[in-house]
């Protein structure tokens, strides 16, 4: 029963989120236990895993997916909703086994119903390299209806894997203003 999960889980959830609203534009730097009730494996996960590193006093999630999984990554909810204020996504990743491709995913709160969301690719080296994405351009790209940068539902991270498996690591993800 997956009923009880929930009420066991949604505390956290609720004290991550107020502490993501107070540290808006900062979406996530993994250094508390607090915001990790926010983010989890992109759904359905077969063989993927999530953990927490911490490498010269540094802490940065780890994501590892096969060629078996369906588009693995992590995926964010409960952060700020209105992203209108901010021009661009900023995020640091490397991945150690050597390049990978990775898709920065958002969704608004009418993709639950449309399937309509947005998205730009990486390759990700095996060294730490900051990437950014210009929301503005992003949210352009939605030829089919007006895509809602003041009602952002969930971000994700993916990985393109056809054989073997990767691993990603992200740290420091944040908005940048106008």
């Amino acid at each position: 029963m997956i009923f009880p999960w929930v009420l066991w889980t949604l505390p956290g959830f609720i004290i991550a989120e107020q502490y993501a609203h107070n540290r808006f534009p900062l979406l996530a730097d993994f250094e508390t236990i607090i915001e990790r009730n926010l983010w989890g494996l992109n759904d359905p996960p077969v063989a993927s895993k999530l953990v927490y590193m911490t490498e010269n006093d540094n802490t940065f999630i780890s994501v590892t997916g096969g060629a078996d999984d369906y588009y693995p990554g992590a995926s964010a909810i409960g952060l700020p909703r209105d992203w209108s204020d901010f021009s661009c996504l900023t995020f640091k990743a490397r991945a150690p086994q050597g390049k990978v491709s990775l898709t920065v995913r958002l969704d608004d709160f009418q993709s639950r119903s449309d399937a309509v969301w947005c998205g730009q690719s990486f390759k990700v080296s095996d060294q730490w390299e900051e990437y950014s994405v210009n929301l503005l351009k992003l949210a352009e790209s939605v030829k089919s209806r007006k895509f809602r940068m003041d009602d952002i539902d969930n971000l994700l991270f993916y990985m393109y894997i056809t054989k073997g498996s990767r691993t990603i690591q992200l740290d420091d993800i944040r908005l940048i203003g106008e």
